[in-house]
C-alpha cells in the first residue's frame, strides 16, 4: 500500500498491510491536518499588516495586498465607501483585540475595535 503526503509531493511510504488500522490512519490524518494548520496560520500572520490611517491602509492593499488591521468603527455607509474606493472590505473582527485603543482610520474616532480588511481576489 502506498502512502502520499498532502505536505511533501514527494513523500510517498510504502505501508505493510499489517501496518494499517484505524488508529493507524486517524492518527496519520490528524497528524498531516495539524501541519496542514500551522502551515495556513504561519501564512496568514505573515500577510497581516496594520495600518494606522485610511491613506496607509490604500498604501499596504497596493503595495502588498494580504490583511491589513486597523480600527475602524463599524457602518455599513462607511465600509461601502472604503469598498468603492479601494475594493476592500472588513473581512472579519479578530476574537483576539489588542485591548488597545485608537483612531478609526475613517472618523478619527476613539475606538477599541480593530478589524482586518482585505480585497478578494
Amino acid at each position: 500500500m502506498v502512502v502520499k503526503s498532502r505536505l511533501d509531493r514527494n513523500d510517498k511510504r510504502f505501508v505493510d498491510r499489517d501496518t494499517l488500522s484505524h488508529e493507524w490512519l486517524a492518527g496519520l490524518l490528524e497528524d498531516s491536518h495539524s501541519q496542514l494548520k500551522e502551515r495556513a496560520r504561519v501564512f496568514r500572520d505573515a500577510n497581516i499588516r496594520e495600518a494606522a490611517s485610511y491613506e496607509e491602509l490604500q498604501a499596504v492593499l497596493d503595495e502588498h495586498g494580504g490583511f491589513v488591521r486597523c480600527f475602524f468603527e463599524q457602518d455599513p455607509a462607511r465600509e461601502k465607501t472604503i469598498q468603492e474606493q479601494t475594493k476592500a472590505t472588513v473581512r472579519c473582527i479578530p476574537f483576539e483585540q489588542s485591548g488597545k485603543s485608537g483612531p478609526c482610520i475613517i472618523t478619527g474616532q476613539e475606538t477599541t475595535t480593530e478589524v482586518l480588511f482585505a480585497r478578494a481576489y
